[in-house]
Order: C-alpha cells, then structure tokens, then sequence
C-alpha cells in the first residue's frame, strides 16, 4: 500500500471484495477536510472518502482480519 502513496494522493484504501476504509494510508492534508465534513454531519467512511482522489489496492480478503478485541490478536 505504501508503494501507491505519492504527494499527490489523498488516500490509498485497500480493497478486497469491497473498499476497506479501515485499511488506509490517509495524506496529512486530508484532515482539515475531514473534520468539516465531520461538523456538517457526514460520518460514514465511504462518503469522506468520496471526498478524495482515491487509491484502490488490491489485497487479498485472506490477508485481512476483524479485531475487535484483545484476544482476536492471539488467533
């Protein structure tokens, strides 16, 4: 995922079946942005990121896990 960062982009998502908005390299320079969104009501993820020049990677659903707790760290 790092190897898709550049100056210029806003945000590398990874993407398995689905965008994984979770799983992303943000630019520094989206925050501002992000807490105006934020204040105007907009929290769902794939409307901030619909906001920004977006990079997809490709990653393999295999590769991915859902932690939710300390012990989903252990597995």
């Amino acid at each position: 995922m790092l190897g898709a960062v550049s100056s210029a982009t806003d945000v590398v998502v990874a993407m398995t079946d689905r965008l994984e908005p979770a799983f992303a390299v943000w630019n520094v320079q989206t925050i501002d942005p992000i807490e105006a969104a934020f204040e105007t009501g907009i929290r769902a993820m794939h409307d901030v990121l619909a906001l920004f020049e977006v990079v997809t990677v490709a990653i393999d659903p295999g590769e991915m896990r859902n932690i939710n707790r300390p012990e989903d760290l252990l597995r």
